[in-house]
């Protein structure tokens, strides 16, 4: 309990053993990490002890009775007097780290269709009329039901079973803008998630940040429409019945028509990946992550010598292990933020 009070700033007093650590105290995967290990070192006799198996228990009490049993205490199970009792856990070799980078990779369409897209309720264009407009018109040449609608009209989305959202290729003119068309889509997202989440269905969102999902250069003020893949992605966790995707089309000097040209391709025939980027020059590509060796030489850092880093709490544990190492590294200066006693 001392430890606990310690590493999470709850005074010792009002912390009980039957208190489930995630719900009620917040102590995530990494604060368990340095709970465990200020703890042995308060007890170095424990035994190794298994993280997964740790990772497993809920409260505060069935840790204190998985250490105890580790220790030999009254809830070990009882051990043969001649079975063997092996000095230490077998030595396991963990993997070496690894950075892992975002690339585009090609993609090319397969000839798919979107799943939903062909459903009896036809599809809901929204977010940008004159491209919309142009949209619905070549779905419908190539034997779709397609209409535009206003997004701020939610409650024509109650029935919708097939949508396309094209805020992200409306005109920016700063930042406030931007984040108003997250949150026009947030609040789409909202109105079909819960017959999405149970019937399935098909949302796409459209975006211009220059097709290539930040990775290449896009002007800096539509880089806030980045919340639009963000949410397609929560959106895929939470239905996993549904059809998501996420386009970063460049828009460069191309009309509506060109445009929607496109985006009807990739309804058609694009495929199952879940962002894809679009180039200006029609390129299909998708995001890859890459791995990359982790060493001192491997990537410059961007903090050098002379520079500030604000470290806001973690003054012990790995956090504070990640930030001393950093600070052989880089030689910048750290402005460390907590209520953690000040100790040398």
């Amino acid at each position: 309990l001392t430890v606990v009070a310690e590493k999470t700033g709850y005074p010792e007093s009002m912390l009980e053993l039957g208190m489930d650590m995630e719900a009620e105290l917040g102590i995530d995967s990494i604060k368990r990490v340095e709970i465990l290990a200020a703890v042995q070192d308060q007890a170095p006799g424990l035994p190794p002890v298994d993280a997964g198996h740790m990772g497993s228990l809920r409260t505060l009490g069935e840790i204190v009775e998985y250490m105890r049993s580790l220790m030999g205490g009254a809830s070990a199970a009882p051990v043969e007097a001649s079975a063997p009792v092996e000095a230490s856990a077998p030595e396991v070799t963990a993997p070496s780290l690894g950075r892992y980078v975002l690339d585009l990779a090609p993609a090319p369409a397969v000839g798919l269709a979107k799943p939903g897209l062909h459903g009896p309720g036809g599809v809901l264009v929204t977010g940008e009329p004159t491209i919309g407009a142009a949209l619905v018109r070549e779905l419908e040449s190539r034997g779709l039901r397609a209409r535009c609608v206003d997004a701020g009209a939610l409650a024509q989305f109650e029935a919708a079973t097939a949508v396309v959202y094209l805020g992200g290729l409306r005109e920016v003119a700063d930042e406030a803008q931007a984040l108003a068309i997250n949150r026009e889509a947030f609040a789409l997202a909202r109105v079909l998630g819960p017959r999405f989440a149970d019937d399935g269905g098909l949302l796409v969102t459209v975006q211009d940040t220059g097709g290539g999902f930040g990775l290449e250069p896009c002007a800096g003020t539509r880089a806030w429409l980045a919340g639009l893949p963000a949410m397609i992605k929560t959106a895929k966790q939470e239905w996993p019945k549904a059809s998501l995707e996420s386009v970063d089309i460049a828009r460069g000097q191309q009309t509506p028509a060109e445009l929607a040209t496109a985006i009807a391709d990739e309804l058609l025939r694009g495929g199952g990946e879940i962002e894809i980027a679009i180039s200006a020059i029609g390129e299909r590509r998708t995001l890859k992550s890459t791995r990359v060796e982790v060493g001192e030489a491997s990537f410059a850092s961007p903090i050098g010598r002379g520079d500030v880093v604000v470290v806001s709490g973690g003054a012990r544990g790995v956090t504070a292990a990640c930030v001393i190492e950093w600070a052989r590294r880089c030689q910048a200066r750290f402005a460390l933020l907590g209520r953690t006693r000040l100790e040398p």
